[in-house]
């Protein structure tokens, strides 16, 4: 969503830009912000952007500002992905088995839905946890869950599969929910994940 600032900063270029920087601080996910002094507005971004911005000939222009110090967002704890992402995690079961660790191999049982109800995918994926090889909101979102516990995630485009979406099976800027249960966990990890069943259970 957009910042006016109640039209505060309308073509005052100094006190936007500090004004989107202590707004994108307020924020853990937020990496960068651009902003229009002619327009008084400003949008904070969850990628970097260049320090700085550039040099702007033109009354109606954009310029950009970085936030160099927040952690990378597979960092971020549920609570300020939740807060500042959208992401959104509720345990269906507690497990009691061992705590899932970033560099742990894990097995999960997932069904993964779009926002009308309908499976887009579902099966058994085996990947290195924290590592990248799956959607940045499962990395985030598994955080803390223990082996034979399963949770949901809704998972917005940002943490998912973004603008591009996933062709012939999820559309651009897709919201989508995860059903997940971790079934095992080993303490080494693997070069890249891959699904090992196409049975979630």
């Amino acid at each position: 969503q957009p910042r006016t600032f109640g039209g505060k900063f309308n073509g005052d270029k100094a006190g936007l830009g500090k004004a989107c920087k202590e707004a994108c601080n307020e924020h853990t996910a937020c990496r960068g912000y651009t902003y229009n002094p002619s327009k008084g507005v400003c949008y904070l971004k969850t990628v970097d952007t260049p320090e700085g911005g550039f040099s702007c000939t033109s009354a109606d222009c954009w310029y950009w500002g970085q936030v160099l110090s927040h952690p990378h967002v597979q960092s971020l704890s549920i609570p300020d992905a939740e807060r500042d992402l959208g992401l959104k995690v509720t345990d269906l079961k507690v497990g009691t088995g061992e705590e899932v660790k970033k560099g742990d191999t894990v097995t999960m049982g997932y069904v993964g839905k779009l926002a009308d109800g309908s499976v887009f995918d579902q099966g058994q994926y085996v990947f290195e946890f924290g590592a990248g090889q799956v959607i940045e909101g499962d990395d985030i979102g598994l955080k803390g869950v223990r082996v034979g516990g399963k949770r949901r995630l809704v998972v917005p485009p940002s943490l998912a599969y973004g603008s591009q979406g996933y062709p012939g099976a999820i559309p651009p800027d897709a919201t989508i929910t995860f059903d997940i249960t971790i079934l095992s966990l080993s303490h080494h990890g693997i070069a890249s994940g891959y699904k090992a069943s196409n049975s979630p259970s």
